[in-house]
């Protein structure tokens, strides 16, 4: 489902990095489009709508995200604006319903981490705000190593944490999550609209 009006207001207000082709950075927060079978949420017993220990990517987009050798798509959130936008300016728009925000420079300054990443400029028109993000060392087998490092955290409740011992800790692990991947859940609703 097309929306010709918002369309062409978010192809009207991008504001285009300074930047040629294949220029690089290594900071910055970018919006990452996600499909249905993306998110879940972190623990099954959670509300439907506003978890308290919100959404995760499921393991095995991580995984795609680890093979994904040509690097990872994503648009610059201070170029597009909006997570609408960044859905809208997709060129298989529909297929995507929920948008991960991702704070490279906070993944970069992880001490954990054993590679850094870079996001490459990778203009596809009419959007002008596509990057790639790339492993600096040219592969991008380390996601999952970030996966683990975000994942391992949380108590390994399958409903939700019970003690307040993993309540507290749950709470901790998610804002932690937050900090470096942030998921806004339902950008497109069930209908096609999107909010």
């Amino acid at each position: 489902m097309r929306h010709p009006g918002t369309h062409q207001r978010c192809i009207d207000q991008q504001t285009p990095p300074d930047m040629e082709r294949g220029d690089t950075i290594d900071h910055g927060e970018f919006f990452r489009n996600l499909k249905k079978e993306h998110v879940a949420k972190r623990y099954q017993g959670d509300d439907d709508h506003r978890p308290e220990y919100g959404f995760k990517l499921r393991k095995r987009h991580w995984k795609y995200w680890d093979q994904h050798r040509s690097g990872l798509s994503v648009n610059l959130q201070s170029c597009i604006h909006s997570e609408v936008c960044s859905i809208v300016l997709h060129s298989e728009a529909d297929d995507y319903f929920h948008v991960a925000r991702i704070d490279l420079g906070a993944i970069n300054r992880c001490p954990s981490l054993s590679s850094s990443f870079v996001a490459q400029y990778d203009p596809a028109p009419p959007n002008k705000c596509h990057f790639v993000i790339l492993a600096f060392e040219g592969t991008v087998s380390k996601w999952m190593e970030l996966a683990d490092l975000l994942d391992d955290p949380f108590p390994p409740a399958k409903k939700l944490p019970t003690t307040p011992g993993e309540t507290a800790t749950a709470r901790s692990a998610h804002e932690n999550y937050r900090s470096y991947i942030d998921i806004r859940f339902s950008v497109r609703k069930a209908n096609g609209s999107l909010s």
